[in-house]
């Protein structure tokens, strides 16, 4: 500070081929194999805690809220094993008594992101005159008795992904950015949406994967859900390494 010199200390996304995809999903398979009975158990109080929260009356809008805090703790406990320490159950609450107040925030910026996308959609629907024609695509049974929605309309459902996926890729890295590197909500948001986009590529193709996965794995009696969901959280901590971490 006497010289006046500024160590900028945010971490750069890096820009990755699209076959890292699918290493991401091999190096958080190895880590789910390695610690494969406590993965386990955090995630299922992480998918018990989160759909609890979701089905409340009133109050599930703080499943959005405290989802990245759980996540946060999730990241936490694969960095931790990564390391060579053992995952605990108790890892899954460590955002709440490390960074809790910033990952509460990613929460509610991007629950705030949803709303505003919602309400712009509402609004375009309004404005085109739409509001007949999607209340009738919602209520009929099969494709057939849904009507055409029209170039207005196709305008509409564009925008809206667009939309949501501009908010999601904002939240996509930021608990993890909070709980490991320290920076500020709105600052891992922004760092988010810069990494994600640098690696779309990879991103989508592990996105493909998994779900092409996740339709296998609910084939005998959604058993393979079981060990996927926890390959699924992990996967999101082997992404954000690559692409933020030093190697």
């Amino acid at each position: 500070m006497d010289n006046e010199i500024v160590i900028d200390s945010a971490p750069e996304a890096r820009r990755l081929p699209a076959g890292d995809g699918w290493r991401w999903i091999v190096e958080a398979a190895r880590l789910f194999r390695a610690n494969w009975l406590q993965w386990l158990l955090i995630s299922l109080v992480f998918v018990v805690i989160v759909m609890g929260l979701s089905l409340m009356p009133f109050i599930n809008v703080l499943s959005t809220v405290v989802t990245p805090v759980l996540l946060g703790g999730v990241m936490w406990s694969a960095q931790g094993a990564r390391q060579g320490r053992a995952p605990e159950i108790g890892d899954l609450f460590a955002g709440f008594r490390q960074r809790p107040r910033e990952l509460l925030r990613v929460g509610l910026y991007y629950l705030i992101g949803v709303l505003i996308v919602a309400l712009l959609l509402v609004a375009l629907i309004y404005l085109f005159g739409l509001t007949e024609t999607f209340e009738a695509w919602s209520k009929a049974e099969t494709m057939a008795d849904r009507p055409e929605i029209g170039s207005s309309g196709l305008l509409v459902v564009v925008l809206g992904l667009v939309g949501m996926l501009v908010v999601y890729s904002s939240y996509f890295f930021a608990p993890a950015l909070v709980m490991l590197h320290g920076v500020s909500a709105s600052e891992a948001m922004r760092l988010s949406l810069v990494g994600f986009w640098r690696n779309w590529l990879p991103v989508m193709l592990a996105s493909a994967i998994l779900s092409l996965l996740a339709i296998i794995a609910m084939i005998p009696m959604m058993l393979g859900l079981i060990p996927l969901i926890p390959v699924v959280l992990l996967t999101n901590y082997t992404a954000y390494a690559d692409v933020f971490e030093t190697r």
